[in-house]
């Protein structure tokens, strides 16, 4: 992509995700055992930072998030005060995403956009153009995959996707996303809807838990701020299905943005 695109072209994404299937022996599953829960629906909190390539249709983007919490009907899944951060790294490093059990991938392209504007009143050429949202939409490709680090190091950061996905690939969500932008305010919304591909279990605090099982549908709302220009361009990874279409790229800018997802669906245990 140029290095002249501006901030203004930028305003038109948010994060998204699309990722190898995950392969899962289905003997793991035995060796632990499932808590039952009475059927609650979970909610998944999560913030980070999405990286972007550029504005056009097919441009890719990607969130990269430290998931905070997740909850169930009456607590949090592993406990009332259970931190999704590492206590022993927590204490060297303290918290944020190198010290997070759980984080999140999320990546995709752009399908369109289109803005509500009126440019000037009828009968006044002088008058300002109405402008209003940026609507985006992306593509069918878009996935959202969970890693759980046992043991995370201090050692995982936002700007380096390796360190992120060297824990387990927990789940794989498959992704519908919906994008407005305010271009007066320079912030976004994203609505979507996430739906497991695969899941494997995993533990923390001594609770077993699958997301397949918890949470195999979601609907998740995200916020965030418009993207500001990268100073040192970050290389697309083309291992990601979803960004192997456009051939090399590289992401010119990035973006705060945080969120969460309430299930729609249940499987009943834990």
């Amino acid at each position: 992509m140029g290095g002249d695109m501006t901030v203004s072209r930028l305003v038109s994404v948010v994060a998204v995700a699309a990722v190898p299937i995950l392969s899962i022996d289905p003997a793991s599953a035995q060796d632990h055992t499932m808590r039952r829960l009475p059927a609650a629906l979970a909610v998944m909190q999560f913030t980070g930072v999405g990286q972007l390539e550029g504005a056009a249709a097919g441009d890719r983007f990607q969130g990269r998030f430290a998931i905070l919490s997740l909850d169930g009907a009456e607590e949090s899944i592993f406990g009332p005060d259970v931190s999704l951060f590492h206590a022993p790294c927590v204490e060297q490093h303290g918290s944020g995403i190198q010290c997070a059990h759980l984080v999140g991938v999320l990546s995709g392209s752009l399908l369109e956009s289109f803005i509500t504007a009126i440019p000037g009143a009828s009968s006044d050429p002088a008058a300002p153009e109405f402008l209003g949202h940026l609507a985006v939409r992306s593509a069918a490709s878009e996935r959202f995959r969970v890693y759980y680090h046992a043991k995370p190091n201090g050692s995982a950061s936002f700007e380096d996707l390796d360190s992120l996905q060297t824990g387990e690939l927990v789940a794989v969500y498959k992704v519908r996303e919906y994008v407005t932008v305010d271009p007066i305010t320079q912030t976004f919304m994203s609505r979507g809807i996430i739906e497991i591909v695969e899941s494997a279990p995993f533990t923390l605090n001594g609770i077993t838990t699958d997301m397949g099982r918890i949470a195999p549908r979601l609907t998740f709302i995200t916020h965030g701020r418009a993207p500001e220009p990268r100073t040192t361009p970050l290389l697309i990874p083309l291992d990601d299905p979803a960004f192997r279409d456009r051939g090399p790229g590289a992401f010119i800018a990035r973006y705060a943005v945080s969120g969460l997802g309430i299930a729609v669906a249940n499987g009943g245990g834990r």
